[in-house]
């Protein structure tokens, strides 16, 4: 699938998009984790790239671990002492499509972290051959000049409530903005822009991203998935470069060791390099050859072209 940006210029602009209607909805959603303790928290945005497979900033991933706790299996496999859900916003706004996290497997070489999802909910299970539909990843950055497209949902307040109904039923708000921004790409880092906080490859967009919006989709003019919102900043006024955010590039992704659950003739459970899910085209992820993954180092590196 490729998401359209045709009427788009490349100048900056962001702006909130209907509540529901659009394809995008099909393919991102919010991501909200549930406490043992009855505490909800919203924070972040993930995007469909396979069948029940989503990906998402790994710090987004990471607050909600330091906030609620985990352990770690024989595997070393991420185990939450919470539920996460990613939530999905459907075409009647008074009902949304809850999905499970149901596994989470972090990148060491990149923001980036993988979510296998299941339906938690009756409109999820409804809407389960909507999640089919997956994006092309374009796993090189762009051009520098080229026009981007960057999506999330922007946390209006920072806050969530819990409204218990007449029945004793709980219902979150969430108090948050579907959220659209363009610009251009302004630089690339084909390594990494610095030894801390951003260490690995990304590049530099002038579009405004908003809190909330780390882990969404950036698409090129092609309407392909080209990267996944990591960190932004808002400049002081009368910069001339108005807003900065920073975008991980996708093909260090695929060297992240994953358990994802991919049916057919493979074990489950097995631990595998992501890789594979290029490899036999599970995800659409065209050049996926020039990636090298050496798993006694743990490393992921780039063939000559």
């Amino acid at each position: 699938m490729s998401v359209s940006k045709s009427g788009f210029s490349k100048e900056p602009s962001s702006k909130v998009m209907p509540s529901s209607g659009s394809d995008i909805y099909n393919l991102v959603f919010r991501l909200l984790s549930n406490g043992h303790n009855g505490a909800v928290k919203s924070s972040g945005t993930c995007i469909v790239i396979a069948p029940s497979v989503a990906i998402t900033a790994k710090h987004v991933v990471e607050d909600f671990l330091t906030t609620f706790g985990h352990t770690t299996n024989e595997h070393g496999e991420i185990q939450p002492n919470f539920s996460l859900w990613a939530i999905q916003i459907t075409n009647d706004d008074d009902l949304y499509a809850v999905w499970d996290v149901v596994g989470i497997w972090t990148s060491p070489h990149t923001d980036i972290a993988y979510l296998q999802f299941l339906p938690h909910n009756e409109t999820a299970k409804k809407k389960m051959g909507g999640v089919n539909m997956q994006p092309v990843l374009s796993i090189f950055p762009p051009e520098i000049g080229s026009r981007v497209v960057g999506f999330g949902y922007h946390s209006k307040s920072g806050h969530e409530t819990i409204e218990i109904g007449i029945d004793k039923t709980r219902h979150i708000s969430i108090q948050d903005e579907p959220t659209t921004s363009v610009g251009e790409v302004i630089d690339i880092y084909p390594e990494r822009r610095d030894s801390t906080l951003l260490n690995f490859p990304s590049y530099r967009v002038n579009f405004k991203s908003k809190g909330g919006m780390s882990g969404g989709p950036v698409f090129n003019d092609a309407g392909h998935l080209c990267g996944l919102i990591t960190r932004s900043w808002e400049l002081e006024d009368g910069d001339v470069n108005g807003h900065i955010a920073y975008v991980a590039s996708l093909w260090p992704m695929l060297g992240a060791v994953v358990g994802i659950n991919r049916g057919g003739v493979y074990p489950v459970e097995s631990l595998y390099p992501a890789l594979e899910l290029a490899r036999d085209g599970i995800i659409s992820a065209p050049g996926w050859e020039r990636i090298v993954f050496d798993a006694n180092l743990n490393t992921v590196n780039l063939k000559r072209e």
